[in-house]
Order: C-alpha cells, then sequence, then structure tokens
C-alpha cells in the first residue's frame, strides 16, 4: 500500500490562511504546520494518513504530485473573496 501524506505549510512560515485551521506537528520532523478545516476533516476520515511540511519533509520524501482537497479549495476561496470585499469596503 502506497502511504497517503498530507502536506501543510509551517506554522513558522506565517499565520494561518484559512479561518478554523489548526496546528499539528509534521510526522517526519516534528515541526508544526496548519491544517484546514477540509484537511483536519479528512484526515479524521482517514488517520493513517501522515501529515508532512511542504518544506523540507514533503520534498526530502520525494513528494512530487501534489493535490488540493475540494474543501480546502473552497475554503481559500472564500477567504480570499472575503477579504477582497473588506477591502473594497
Amino acid at each position: 500500500m502506497i502511504p497517503e501524506y498530507l502536506a501543510a505549510k509551517r506554522c513558522s512560515s506565517s499565520g494561518p490562511i484559512v479561518p478554523g485551521s489548526e496546528k499539528v506537528k509534521c510526522s517526519q520532523c516534528g515541526d508544526v504546520v496548519w491544517l484546514s478545516p477540509a484537511s483536519l476533516a479528512h484526515l479524521k476520515a482517514r488517520p493513517q494518513t501522515k501529515v508532512v511540511c511542504f518544506d523540507p519533509c514533503a520534498a526530502l520524501l520525494g513528494i512530487v504530485e501534489v493535490r488540493v482537497l475540494p474543501g480546502s479549495a473552497e475554503e481559500t476561496r472564500q477567504y480570499i473573496e472575503a477579504k477582497r470585499a473588506a477591502r473594497e469596503n
């Protein structure tokens, strides 16, 4: 069975992009990463999934294909639209 990984942004790089994100440890290096609510739901449904940071662990593991979870894409779109609307007002 091919291991499943969920690559995420390290907390040290900035704050969360999506409201409701939580901090989780990278399974490889132990650094703390942000997981959006959709990513947290995916992890709960598939607990065998290993969380890794984008940099450097995803690269070190040779992860070359990255897919955005459908829920994460929608959360990010809504956040960007809300920020844009707030700037226009």
